[in-house]
């Protein structure tokens, strides 16, 4: 089985996924570092450490005790596939001048200086991707008649999990069509915006 897993996004271009630290533990580690000896922005930071729900890491800034919080994107590679997941974005959104996206390379085993992203910035470097459903699904022993009987497979949820409906996928299309019209419209680029000048 070949485990360089390559695939293409919207604009053609190929992306590898394989990356052995998929938690981003590394990564993470190396932000509290940072974060810590160096700062961000000119902030010095005491209390960092990594967290979860939208966040990865978050630190108070030493001079007012501020919360600044940053979404850690690791990789090893040169070009990697980036997915950001909405808690993500919408932690980002609520908090867009306390919050930065991190993105950071490791070489040779070795974390690299991390760079980060605004949300404005994040969102001009990314598509919005069409919705989708995803999930496991256990087979084992599944027969078509079961299927036809109308026994659907049980899988435990958090209760933050979203059951899709056909409603809400049309829903979907409809604004992402109609906000596509609008981009149109308005001759709107992503290569005309300053961030690619």
């Amino acid at each position: 089985m070949n485990k360089n897993n390559k695939y293409i996004n919207i604009f053609g271009d190929n992306y590898s996924t394989i990356d052995p630290d998929k938690s981003d533990t590394d990564y993470k580690k190396s932000l509290v570092e940072h974060l810590e000896a160096y700062g961000h922005m000119g902030y010095r930071y005491r209390h960092v450490e990594t967290v979860s729900e939208g966040k990865d890491v978050q630190g108070y800034r030493e001079d007012t005790g501020i919360l600044d919080m940053f979404e850690v994107k690791g990789t090893c590679e040169d070009k990697p596939l980036i997915h950001t997941y909405g808690s993500e974005l919408m932690e980002a959104i609520r908090n867009p001048n306390n919050f930065w996206f991190s993105v950071i390379k490791k070489t040779n085993g070795i974390c690299q200086v991390p760079i980060f992203f605004t949300i404005d910035y994040w969102l001009k470097l990314f598509p919005l991707q069409p919705v989708s459903v995803k999930g496991t699904l256990d087979i084992r022993g599944l027969t078509q008649e079961m299927i036809d009987d109308g026994y659907i497979p049980h899988t435990n949820r958090r209760t933050t999990t979203l059951i899709a409906t056909k409603e809400m996928i049309v829903e979907n299309q409809e604004l992402r069509d109609k906000q596509l019209d609008r981009q149109q419209q308005e001759s709107y680029s992503v290569y005309q915006n300053k961030f690619f000048k």
